[in-house]
């Protein structure tokens, strides 16, 4: 057995990677929306960021995406820290296709916010008309109400996991009562107003 090799596919190779990246989303990553005000009425932007002081470990999330077809850039305008971002309703779309069953912290935001990409590019394609020869889109109406509640649900979820993961600490260290009262009533305010459910997310 002190003999025995073992030698990786082609596949194997591609698991590793993708398992190596969700894990930098969910130890130092946000999947999010950027809005933006334009033409009267608010736009969103899918975006999925990682960031890290180690220059290599930038420099290695880079060749890895690039390796399984991801593309990204790198934001070096923040002192020491340096952040990738992959932005936009296709690259976002096809990152998450091939990362969010490997992430484990994030996956409700990672599932949610695939799926408004899903929606979107359908969307998308349905308002293409065809004018003599030429496609042509018409204007966009607006998000649906789905699109609406699934970009609430990422929202929700990242300001209660900042609630749950960073707020009892100090209390249960003072072993203050109050304390402690205060922090669950704030971490139970932030649940209670998920406007959808956890197990409405689904493929």
């Amino acid at each position: 057995m002190d003999n025995l090799q073992v030698r990786l596919t082609d596949r194997d190779k591609e698991m590793m990677t993708m398992g190596w990246i969700a894990g930098m989303i969910d130890a130092d990553g946000c999947i999010g929306f950027q809005s933006r005000q334009r033409r009267g009425r608010t736009t969103r932007e899918p975006y999925i960021d990682i960031a890290s002081i180690v220059p290599a470990a930038i420099e290695m999330l880079v060749k890895s995406l690039n390796s399984l077809g991801l593309t990204c850039f790198v934001n070096k305008s923040s002192g020491t820290c340096r952040a990738i971002r992959i932005s936009g309703i296709n690259r976002c779309g096809r990152a998450l296709a091939r990362l969010k069953s490997c992430i484990f912290i994030k996956r409700i935001e990672a599932e949610a916010t695939y799926q408004w990409c899903k929606s979107r590019q359908a969307n998308k394609e349905n308002l293409l008309f065809t004018k003599g020869e030429t496609k042509c889109s018409k204007p966009n109406s607006g998000y649906t109400d789905k699109e609406e509640e699934l970009v609430a649900l990422v929202k929700h979820m990242k300001s209660d996991r900042n609630l749950r993961d960073y707020m009892p600490d100090p209390c249960w260290i003072m072993q203050d009562e109050e304390i402690v009262r205060t922090c669950v009533r704030a971490q139970d305010s932030g649940r209670n107003d998920l406007s959808t459910p956890m197990g409405e997310v689904t493929d």
